[in-house]
């Protein structure tokens, strides 16, 4: 499991130079956490003004893809500092990463009722999750 494409060319041809630098910085403050992979999905947290959730990936024309939850992504589409931050995290061995492949074959020995039950019991925990199920539903 990895993101085949990931390499730090590939970041600093899709981000800004000043973007590429916010993201070595937040990588020297230890603003990276919580990352996991699973398949050729990378995702983590990283703590700026605000705790915001990037993610890297192949995509399907087996390109360096990325997302985040950070307003220049969402809006404008451009990669920022968090994505390059967890880039440069993983690439230099900056941060654990854990490996979400045994939490998938965990769930696939579950009775599809019990993972039913248990997604709907965290919904009502989670304010974001529950929404994310509402929109789903409704598509």
């Amino acid at each position: 499991m990895s993101v085949r494409h990931l390499n730090k060319a590939a970041l600093a041809h899709l981000a800004s130079d000043n973007d590429y630098r916010m993201g070595e910085s937040h990588v020297h403050g230890d603003a990276v956490r919580n990352v996991v992979l699973l398949d050729d999905t990378l995702a983590g947290t990283v703590h700026d003004a605000k705790k915001y959730r990037p993610q890297l990936y192949d995509d399907e024309h087996h390109r360096l893809g990325f997302s985040c939850t950070c307003p220049q992504v969402q809006y404008e589409g451009k990669m920022c500092s968090h994505v390059v931050a967890l880039g440069l995290a993983y690439l230099d061995s900056q941060v654990d990463v854990r490996s979400l492949q045994p939490v998938r074959d965990w769930l696939q020995g579950k009775d599809l009722d019990w993972v039913i039950d248990f997604v709907l019991d965290q919904a009502l925990a989670n304010d974001k999750l529950c929404d994310k199920l509402l929109l789903e539903h409704d598509l």
